[in-house]
């Protein structure tokens, strides 16, 4: 498992600096300098690349805290840049890194505490062990690296501890030693290691936790800006959908709200759009033998969804289209063999959304 996450790491490192870099390495640049400066580097791992990449240039770094079995590495793209986020361990807890796309270091944080660990951390009930991790985001057209730790904060021989979610916001373009956080914000929740999940697909920053999987059922919208921490009750949040029979989930946190998708088909945000009134050309706003609801959110990026619809009639191709996520009016659909995922729960397999550009998904 830690093998096969090092090489997609490292070949995204390769990726970047070898097509971002001019190539060539001066005192100013060499791969391994800290600020400019001119320490020798290792050469880097010899890489299998596409035929337009060089694998000889390029630069590389080891995490050689990780333990053998991880869910995920330390490792993150900084959105609007041409640099890579990671983190490392060091005597008194952990320090954030950026490096641009050439290997020159842009900055390194002040080491940041981590967290008492909850039970089962170091091996999780998928067998994979839960340690900080970091995360290259955008808000409001501003760049951040937000580390973060899932643990027990007051923990000592007279007190359990709180069970929280520690980010620490720093600024992407930060520069020089010792950076400090702007701030750090405290989540608590209630989750098994490997549940918590952290992302800003939506524009805003969102803690999600309950369950292992890309959209667990309980979440928190951050204000990266102000500190504040909205804790939200996904089942309750769209009209359409009551507990016990039906509870959603929060797949993406907006500026204007989040967006919820139903267990069984359905999305919608609240006081903006449901599901059912913003169906592609073609598509009914329900399906199947049983009228469930249609529409299955896939993922966010650029501020659109990607949502899967099953056709009106049976036996045919599912109908694929990408919507405005704060209108929820569709922008563009396909006819697409790929099957529309029957799990109901945070387990599915949801593939990986992502754009180049605000005009492609």
């Amino acid at each position: 498992m830690r093998t096969a996450q090092a090489m997609t790491a490292a070949a995204l490192l390769a990726l970047l600096a070898t097509s971002c870099s001019s190539g060539t390495d001066t005192a100013e640049n060499k791969a391994g300098d800290w600020l400019g400066g001119a320490a020798a580097a290792a050469p880097p791992t010899k890489l299998s690349v596409p035929p337009a990449f060089d694998a000889a240039k390029g630069w590389d770094e080891v995490l050689s805290w990780v333990p053998q079995s991880v869910r995920t590495l330390p490792v993150s793209v900084v959105p609007r840049s041409q640099a890579v986020a990671f983190m490392q361990a060091s005597p008194d807890g952990y320090t954030i890194s950026t490096r641009s796309a050439d290997g020159k270091l842009a900055w390194r944080s002040a080491p940041w505490a981590g967290l008492t660990p909850v039970a089962g951390a170091q091996k999780a009930s998928s067998g994979l062990a839960e340690i900080p991790d970091l995360k290259g985001v955008e808000i409001d057209g501003r760049s951040y690296v937000v580390a973060y730790a899932h643990g027990l904060r007051g923990k000592d021989q007279l007190h359990d501890g709180a069970e929280i979610v520690r980010l620490a916001i720093f600024p992407a373009n930060a520069k020089g030693e010792s950076v400090k956080p702007l701030r750090e914000i405290d989540v608590p929740v209630s989750a098994d290691p490997g549940e918590i999940r952290v992302q800003a697909t939506g524009g805003r920053l969102l803690v999600a936790w309950g369950q292992e999987g890309y959209f667990p059922d309980r979440s928190a919208t951050v204000n990266v800006t102000s500190g504040e921490v909205a804790v939200q009750d996904s089942g309750r949040l769209l009209e359409q959908c009551r507990p016990p029979l039906c509870n959603g989930r929060v797949v993406a946190a907006t500026a204007d709200g989040p967006l919820v998708a139903l267990p069984r088909g359905g999305f919608g945000m609240p006081g903006r759009y449901f599901s059912e009134h913003v169906t592609p050309e073609g598509v009914g706003p329900k399906s199947g033998f049983l009228g469930d609801r249609n529409g299955s959110v896939y993922g966010v990026a650029a501020g659109h969804a990607l949502i899967s619809w099953r056709a009106e009639r049976a036996g045919d191709s599912p109908i694929w289209a990408v919507h405005d996520l704060r209108t929820g009016a569709p922008q563009a659909r396909l006819v697409c063999g790929q099957q529309v995922a029957s799990s109901d729960d945070a387990t599915r397999d949801y593939p990986v959304v992502s754009t180049c550009s605000p005009s492609w998904i």
